[in-house]
Order: structure tokens, then C-alpha cells, then sequence
């Protein structure tokens, strides 16, 4: 996914991911990453989890926001992704896909 950001113009040192548990980097660590880049603002949001729940409500913005950077960097929590129509479209073309619909027979 990160390539995708990079083939639209993002700087690859701005780009990341981080895990709630059982790899690394935490989500700390990936913001603090990104200050010492001197970046102004990080905007973040629970990939894996697709709608709103307690990790994208609440346990993914307390893990940010453990991090130590100054005050003026914004954390900006993007949410989860709920139902907004690239979503659906997406699952839609990866149902499509396992059933072997053709591009050309799909409904919307």
C-alpha cells in the first residue's frame, strides 16, 4: 500500500505503518520517526480495520499519542473507513474476483 502513496508524489521517508502488538514499530515509535523528519502534521488511521471501533476510537490514538514530540506537530486521527463508497467498491471488486464475474457483468 505504501507504494501506491509513492507512485502519487509522497515522500517515502514520510510513510509508514506501526503495530498495536506483536511487531514493531509501535505507533509511538512510527510518530516519533516522523518528527524527528521534521514533518508538521501526521495523519493516521487503523488500516486493518475497516469500521469504527474501540482500536480506531480509542486504543490506536492513545498509542500516538504516547509519543514524545512537540507540541505543535498535529496528530490527526483519519478514523476507520466505515462505509465510504472506495470501500465498498473495493470489497465488491474482491467478491467479484473469487465468483469470477467479469469487469463488464458487475452491479453497483
Amino acid at each position: 500500500m505504501l507504494r501506491l502513496f509513492e507512485a502519487e508524489g509522497y515522500p517515502p521517508e514520510n510513510l509508514g505503518g506501526a503495530w498495536m502488538e506483536f511487531r514493531e514499530p509501535k505507533p509511538a515509535e512510527a510518530v516519533e520517526r516522523f518528527a524527528a523528519l521534521g514533518v508538521e502534521k501526521v495523519l493516521y488511521f487503523s488500516a486493518a480495520i475497516s469500521a469504527a471501533s474501540i482500536h480506531s476510537e480509542a486504543d490506536v490514538p492513545e498509542l500516538v499519542e504516547q509519543a514524545e514530540i512537540p507540541a505543535e506537530i498535529a496528530l490527526i486521527n483519519l478514523g476507520a473507513w466505515n462505509d465510504d463508497p472506495m470501500v465498498i467498491s473495493a470489497i465488491q471488486e474482491k467478491i467479484e474476483a473469487v465468483l469470477g464475474v467479469p469487469q463488464d457483468e458487475t452491479t453497483t
